[in-house]
């Protein structure tokens, strides 16, 4: 039919009129199954029948085409939350864990990477030994059990443990095996230990004083500066003209800056942007000039704090260490141009509305913290005395809990950002607040290792006096400064 409409206003004389053809092709809507998968329990695979009783069962909605992989990776961030909060044990990856049908047992592994949870669920329907319950196939849910490899055991013998241990058809003795003797990562496995110290990287890779290369664009009402370090040199890179939009009112003060909502273009995202009013000279008026070098001080110090936060955590993740993730916000400058506010220039990130600001240490004082979080926070800050040859410390450590997505929900992840770190360098590179060899030297009395310094083999920083011990931060998370969306501004 459709064909023949065309074929007639192609054979029309010139001037002639076709009407529209009357026919319609139908469209044909695939239905979309919804479904729901029941982790009705989670279990301590090398710790055999053991349920984990902190754990309430959780329903991840999915469609018959989402893929099987897709939901596993939902799954491990829901037992990496689970795990991480209550355990300090990390479930990094989906070999971390096993997945199994709640009734029969039967593993739920063997699917490949291209399989759909609408493969799973009529294979499961078709198999009457699933032991799947008429109920569940009315309401399309499909009941699971997870079983995490907790606690950690030693590699040969985790390769020879098999998963009918669940079953309680074995009696080997890797059943009799116990957990680790604290719940937040504080004892050691031996198994973990690295064979070789991480290689230094010595005095040159935490160097702020190298000649920048400056590359300059137009720009209109303001610009965007950027720092990018490379091996010996840093440049500082401006952007092309940009409209900024900045709220009048303060969204939170520190003891040297103070933050504003800052608007981009016309996008709705919305920014943090921070400038100083006190740089401990005794006077609460700071120039734009010494604003601006200040920022670019800061944030030429947040980046090389990246460099050295991206090996920490790539030793972290290769070594298999349970720790929290830590990133440091991804940090620029705004600077005006025209006008009365010619040359203000704002510090910006991200902002993050309606958090709290975790406080893990301080400028002049190292953290003594207990949790994962914070242990994490602390190795941090000693990895980078080590791995800079006692040339630098990163210190005042603070950030803000990232969020997940699980099965569409968002809920507090396991990730921290950090924003507005401080540091002591032998010569007083890191600007504001670097109190070079006496800060390096306090932190070395005040900081006490932690289970992953070990794990990772850094060395002792050195007895640690009473005096010096009774100075260290232990810091209770439950009274952390609330922030009004400014990204902290708790600076010291």
């Amino acid at each position: 039919m459709t064909n023949s409409h065309i074929n007639a206003v192609a054979r029309a004389s010139p001037g002639v009129k076709i009407g529209n053809s009357s026919f319609k092709i139908p469209v044909i809507s695939r239905p979309v199954h919804k479904y729901r998968i029941l982790i009705k329990n989670v279990v301590h695979r090398n710790s055999p029948r053991t349920k984990v009783v902190c754990y309430d069962p959780k329903i991840i909605a999915v469609e018959d085409s989402t893929l099987w992989l897709e939901i596993k990776e939902d799954i491990r961030t829901l037992l990496d939350n689970l795990y991480t909060e209550n355990f300090g044990h990390r479930v990094y990856t989906l070999k971390d864990f096993t997945l199994r049908y709640f009734a029969s047992g039967t593993s739920l592994d063997d699917y490949n990477s291209t399989a759909t949870f609408g493969n799973i669920w009529n294979e499961t329907i078709k198999n009457t030994g699933l032991c799947i319950t008429d109920k569940a196939v009315k309401i399309r849910t499909l009941e699971i059990t997870a079983f995490v490899n907790y606690p950690v055991i030693s590699a040969t013998a985790d390769q020879e443990d098999s998963d009918e241990e669940f079953a309680g058809k074995s009696t080997r003795k890797s059943a009799k095996r116990k957990a680790a003797s604290s719940t937040l990562g504080t004892s050691v496995n031996p198994d973990n230990l690295r064979s070789k110290r991480i290689a230094v990287s010595g005095p040159g890779f935490y160097l702020t004083n190298i000649t920048p290369t400056n590359v300059t664009e137009t720009a209109y009402m303001s610009y965007k500066t950027e720092c990018i370090i490379s091996e010996k040199n840093v440049r500082w890179i401006r952007s092309e003209a940009m409209q900024i939009y900045v709220e009048q009112e303060k969204i939170g003060s520190g003891k040297t800056k103070e933050a504003f909502k800052i608007r981009i273009n016309n996008s709705d995202d919305l920014y943090a942007g921070k400038r100083f009013y006190y740089i401990g000279d005794g006077s609460f008026t700071v120039s734009k000039e010494d604003n601006d070098k200040h920022l670019h001080d800061e944030l030429l110090r947040q980046k090389v704090a990246q460099k050295g936060l991206e090996k920490f955590n790539n030793e972290i993740r290769s070594n298999k260490i349970n720790a929290y993730d830590i990133r440091i916000a991804d940090t620029f400058l705004l600077t005006v141009i025209g006008g009365e506010d010619d040359s203000l220039t704002w510090i910006v990130d991200p902002l993050q509305e309606s958090f709290t600001v975790i406080k893990l240490s301080g400028t002049n004082e190292a953290g003594n913290n207990v949790d994962l979080m914070g242990m994490t926070c602390d190795a941090f800050a000693h990895f980078s005395l080590y791995d800079s040859s006692e040339t630098c410390v990163f210190v005042d450590i603070q950030g803000i809990q990232g969020k997940s997505k699980i099965g569409g929900r968002t809920q507090h992840g396991n990730t921290l950002t950090l924003f507005d770190l401080m540091a002591h360098s032998e010569k007083k590179q890191m600007g504001l607040g670097d109190k070079g060899i006496d800060g390096i030297k306090e932190f070395k009395e005040q900081h006490q290792c932690n289970a992953i310094c070990k794990q990772l083999q850094l060395p002792e920083t050195g007895a640690v006096s009473n005096n010096s011990a009774g100075k260290a931060t232990n810091i209770d998370h439950n009274s952390t400064v609330q922030s009004k969306g400014n990204n902290g501004s708790n600076d010291e």
